[in-house]
């Protein structure tokens, strides 16, 4: 609606509640100035109710709240942040669990996009909702990272190595995918392999100066989905190619392969999940092959493995938390910034509401953030509304309908108007690394609707 439409509702709505305000009865009246302190009771209970947490009326600061918590309290604000995480229980994962530097730059990253909101239409985590990580289940097993979900150890097994026909290096690798709920959709699968600079590589280097003169070195990995296991009568597996690449090895980095078809596979007949074959081998000659790190070598310390042993990477959406859930406000944040600055502070705005994860206990499942700004809305919404306040047409008109009889109708609620997600990199009840964002988790501004 225009300025100039908006300006006529309001004078004909005016005139209306000009002539009807003659005729009302002096009875409904008192009821307004009956229902006044009631309403006013109502408004300042949003304050006593959000105690639990730090509060404050301002958003210039914000202050941790001097009262400790008692134990329905935390027990009644863990089961509403449980809720609202789509978690059945609190996750107690194991203390001893690597959190891969791969999801840190994720959620770091993600943690940027949501400051900076270059569009707001944009979306916050790309390619999926919920982002898990992997390691393989024998370094899991051996390692004490990995819990089945009957929560039962097993033995610990080494990843199978074999030599390739062309005299490579073959090894397989399986992964637990179970925690991936059957009803998301899987956007992507990636297979992440970190390959170092080849001792042959660093021999040219030395001999030539520099890496970019090195004679090139040139290698070629294969990812495999093992579709029938080999057995005693049949030593080959039955395989299918995933993905293939050529790689220098003068260089150290991170490789990524797609695997989305073979975990689709697992994901919809778990039993196919018969794992994965990497096949390693020199175009040119037969040279070793060990510098990616397919399997721990007995020169590498167990933090240099957990850093650089494979990843399996899910890129998925999550059924319970739906996309595009944002409201949009009608005016802008400038303006109304400005505005309630010179407006009594008793008109619905924003206040501050910190909710801090330690207070619940949840900081030993929680990697980040350690808590965040979640804010809420309070305050009154007067005749008239000012644009200010983000309000709709049937908000005005609710408003001047409730100055004429307010035993009619209630005036419009100060609430918020824009929503935005948080993301949260955190350990689920199978110690698997999940990064995943959150819709509606803060108020981005407030109005009377």
């Amino acid at each position: 609606m225009t300025a100039g439409n908006r300006t006529f509702l309001v004078l004909v709505l005016s005139v209306v509640v000009v002539l009807g305000r003659d005729t009302l009865s002096q009875s409904a009246a008192d009821n307004s100035e009956r229902r006044q302190p009631s309403g006013q009771d109502d408004a300042a209970s949003p304050s006593t109710r959000s105690a639990s947490f730090s509060t404050q009326t301002t958003e210039s600061k914000t202050t941790k709240t001097e009262k400790t918590l008692d134990s329905t309290t935390i027990k009644a604000v863990e089961k509403a942040l449980l809720n609202a995480l789509g978690l059945q229980s609190k996750p107690k994962p194991s203390k001893n669990v690597h959190i891969a530097q791969y999801m840190l730059d994720m959620y770091n990253g993600h943690l940027r996009r949501h400051q900076e909101r270059p569009n707001r239409g944009q979306r916050p985590i790309p390619a999926g909702n919920v982002i898990r990580s992997f390691v393989p289940r024998d370094e899991t097993e051996a390692t004490g990272d990995w819990k089945d979900t009957q929560r039962t150890r097993r033995k610990p097994a080494e990843p199978h190595q074999a030599m390739s026909e062309d005299g490579g290096e073959r090894v397989t690798l399986t992964f637990d995918v179970s925690s991936v709920s059957w009803d998301e959709t899987l956007h992507a699968a990636e297979l992440r392999l970190y390959r170092n600079q080849s001792a042959d590589s660093v021999t040219n280097s030395a001999t030539n100066g520099s890496s970019s003169d090195a004679q090139p070195h040139r290698v070629r990995i294969n990812i495999y989905e093992i579709i029938r296991p080999s057995t005693s009568r049949r030593p080959d597996a039955h395989t299918r190619l995933l993905d293939t690449r050529v790689v220098d090895a003068r260089r150290s980095r991170w490789e990524t392969f797609d695997i989305r078809p073979a975990v689709l596979q697992w994901l919809r007949e778990p039993s196919s999940n018969h794992g994965l074959e990497v096949h390693v081998h020199d175009i040119v000659g037969r040279r070793p092959t060990g510098h990616v790190r397919l399997r721990r070598s007995t020169r590498m310390t167990s933090e240099q493995w957990r850093t650089e042993r494979p990843l399996l990477v899910t890129f998925s959406d999550d059924a319970s938390a739906p996309r595009g859930r944002r409201t949009k406000r009608s005016g802008g944040r400038g303006k109304g910034r400005r505005s309630r600055k010179r407006k009594g502070k008793s008109q619905c705005r924003r206040h501050m509401l910190y909710v801090d994860f330690s207070d619940v206990g949840w900081n030993d499942w929680i990697v980040a953030p350690a808590g965040y700004k979640a804010y809420f809305c309070h305050g009154d919404c007067p005749f008239y509304l000012p644009d200010h306040l983000n309000s709709t047409n049937h908000a005005i008109v609710q408003t001047l309908v409730n100055s004429v009889n307010p035993r009619a109708v209630p005036r419009p609620c100060c609430v918020p108007t824009e929503l935005s997600p948080i993301s949260m990199l955190y350990l689920d009840e199978y110690d698997k690394v999940v990064l995943k964002n959150y819709q509606d988790m803060v108020v981005e501004s407030c109005g009377c609707r």
